[in-house]
């Protein structure tokens, strides 16, 4: 995790999903790199609110979100020795 314990629930939503389902790409994103796929998720259409009651359609457009966003290397990367 690149800046200590996320104070927000959206932020902390984000880092653990980067650690648990993007742990190969071995990310470690700023807190402005957070907050800015927390703003493209919304405004692609994603609610929090849904996403927080389990909304499947939700959790899968922030991992595609999430998941561009890595692929294009938006995200900070570890090093590798780490």
């Amino acid at each position: 995790m690149a800046y200590p314990a996320p104070i927000r629930a959206d932020h902390r939503y984000v880092v653990q999903m980067l650690n648990t389902v993007f742990k190969g790409d071995r990310t470690s994103p700023s807190k402005a790199e957070v907050e800015i796929l927390c703003e493209v998720f919304a405004k692609a259409g994603g609610s929090w609110e849904r996403l927080f009651q389990g909304s499947a359609e939700d959790v899968n457009l922030l991992r595609r979100v999430a998941r561009v966003a890595i692929q294009r290397g938006l995200l900070t990367r570890q090093s590798t020795w780490e």
